[in-house]
């Protein structure tokens, strides 16, 4: 019976409802006739002969009569339906909603949980390549769409939307720990080179993010060894393409250097050198032949974009910077000259000839980075394979970071525009919840729970509130300044200093480079960022802007923990949080 059957959902409709008409009438009530085409339909699906079909009703009185009919074949035979055509349209059809819902998170679960890759390879005979062309066909079927979104958009094509939903094809193929998903995912990449020769305008080129993922998903299985390592010289070259002249002679020596080992001296002396320059609160959490993880100060930048004089590393900087530092354990770092800052992560290891990954020549084994205000742990990349690997992690959600945020004890700020609206409803220590709210317009998700309250005020209307609460908070995507978003925005308390969403003190608000983001911020429909006196802040906090330890960046969001490739590490506080704390419980005792 299944032979029978079409591919387009909607032309099996078609056959169902014609034979329960013709066929069933003088045997079947109207009720049951519409049961029967729907039960045609649910065969038709649980056969894996479509993927976007479900049966609303069970099987019902005169199908297995129908399902043996030869009127129902001839039915079938008779409608015209292309079977790679319809099949385009019932994945393209899943892109696209599933796009417009959740982006790639949810075009990546609706995949596995459809068993997209298998249902086609049933229908197709295990031929990767011809199932490589479906899906793609159909992602370019659903970035052409009007309803997912805008971007650069060429002919009607979404590029930008495009290269979102190959690659988030791409990462559904690593959700399988067989054969197939390599398969599958090579085939997709040679699918996409070939269409990008041949037209540059109907799709786009692989990116990093691509080529990690297929990687990812050959490493699972042993049987494209060769592959593998071509993804790998690949990602290489495209490395070396966008890096200018003197990037790419640095990427080349780096490349010929002997890995070192994880000599547990030598990476205490790394620890020392970069406290000699960015103070006390930089610590190596974890490292070894693969990876380092570093927990950052804050006001210090993980790379720069655009390489400054302000940001290069000379002898009579680091000089200025020890002595300025030297004997300190306050965290503080005035760099000697007042620029130190500027020198980033990035650029102190390279000084030091620590080893880093080249397949990113802008930011050498960075995969992720922090703000500038945020303090935490970070990880880098040893070599390239390494990654590679982490860039696949990161983008399917396989990291797990979590943040801790001050926060006041109040709500000083509309949730979503909603006066009513109030997750303030009084959080009390180990109270949690779950935050959905866009950030730039894109979905992202973020758990939080409350820590700990510090400080009371009594109001005449309310019972004693606490005057700043230290939450953690889980990020489910990985948005830019989600945290800070969504504890401004949904929570309606934004972080202590933030100088971004929060009320910030006067001293950085004056900032030139603050002044023009609350600009530019105000531009795209954003709130203007409020001025607030140094007083209206807890004396706490106060406290942090008079000792000369306050960076006009700086603020209280620190990544607190960080789980990747089977790590785990935490982070611990920046000594200026340890005083805010300790302040406030003397407070309390007194």
């Amino acid at each position: 019976m299944a032979s029978s059957f079409l591919r387009s959902p909607a032309a099996t409709k078609e056959v169902c409802t014609r034979y329960a008409r013709n066929h069933l009438a003088g045997g079947l009530s109207t009720r049951h006739k519409g049961s029967a085409c729907d039960a045609f339909v649910g065969i038709y699906h649980t056969s894996k002969k479509t993927i976007s079909i479900r049966p609303k009703y069970g099987f019902c009185v005169g199908v297995r009569r129908a399902s043996r009919s030869p009127l129902f074949s001839s039915i079938a035979n008779n409608v015209d339906s292309s079977k790679e055509t319809s099949e385009c349209d019932n994945v393209s059809a899943l892109l696209q909603d599933a796009f417009s819902t959740g982006e790639t998170d949810a075009v990546q679960d609706s995949l596995v949980s459809y068993s997209i890759l298998q249902s086609l390879l049933d229908d197709n005979q295990s031929a990767a390549e011809d199932v490589a062309d479906i899906l793609i066909k159909s992602a370019i079927e659903a970035a052409t769409s009007d309803c997912i979104g805008t971007g650069r958009n060429v002919g009607g094509l979404n590029r930008v939307n495009l290269a979102a939903i190959l690659n988030a094809i791409l990462a559904s193929c690593c959700e399988r720990t067989d054969d197939l998903g390599g398969t599958v995912a090579l085939a997709l990449l040679e699918q996409m080179d070939e269409m990008h020769s041949d037209d540059e305008t109907t799709m786009v080129a692989p990116d990093l993010v691509s080529l990690s993922l297929v990687y990812h998903a050959l490493e699972q299985t042993s049987s494209h060894p060769e592959a593998q390592q071509a993804i790998l010289e690949r990602a290489q070259r495209l490395a070396k393409k966008g890096a200018g002249s003197q990037r790419r002679k640095a990427l080349a020596a780096e490349r010929r250097r002997k890995p070192p080992g994880s000599d547990e001296g030598d990476i205490r002396l790394v620890e020392q050198r970069l406290q000699s320059l960015y103070g006390s609160d930089i610590h190596i959490l974890y490292q070894d032949d693969d990876l380092l993880i570093v927990s950052k100060p804050p006001g210090m930048v993980c790379y720069h974009n655009k390489k400054t004089s302000a940001g290069k590393i000379t002898t009579s900087r680091k000089k200025k910077s020890r002595a300025a530092n030297n004997g300190k354990d306050d965290g503080s770092n005035d760099g000697g000259d007042g620029k130190l800052m500027d020198i980033s992560l990035e650029d102190a290891l390279i000084d030091m000839a620590f080893p880093l990954s080249t397949v990113n020549p802008s930011a050498r084994g960075i995969v992720h980075r922090l703000d500038r205000g945020t303090s935490g742990a970070i990880v880098l990349a040893k070599n390239d394979e390494t990654h590679l690997r982490l860039v696949a992690s990161f983008f399917l959600r396989k990291a797990t970071k979590v943040y801790s945020a001050l926060v006041p004890g109040s709500c000083l700020q509309n949730i979503d525009g909603d006066e009513d609206a109030n997750v303030s409803a009084m959080l009390t220590i180990g109270s949690e919840g779950e935050i959905d709210l866009p950030v730039d317009r894109r979905p992202a998700k973020s758990k939080y729970r409350v820590v700990k309250m510090y400080g009371h005020q009594e109001e005449q209307t309310q019972q004693p509130t606490p005057e700043a609460i230290l939450l953690e908070v889980q990020t489910l995507t990985g948005r830019k300044h989600q945290v800070r978003v969504h504890c401004a925005s949904g929570l309606g308390r934004p972080i202590f200093l933030d100088p971004l969403y929060s009320t910030k003190p006067a001293a950085a608000a004056s900032a030139p480079k603050q002044q023009s983001r609350d600009k530019k911020k105000a531009q795209k429909g954003g709130k203007e960022t409020e001025i607030v006196d140094d007083e209206a802040l807890p004396t706490a906090i106060q406290n942090v802007l008079k000792v000369g330890r306050y960076h006009p960046e700086q603020f209280f969001l620190h990544a607190k923990s960080l789980s990747i490739l089977g790590v785990t590490v935490d982070a611990p506080f920046p000594t200026w949080w340890s005083d805010t704390f300790d302040e406030w419980e003397l407070k309390k005792e007194a």
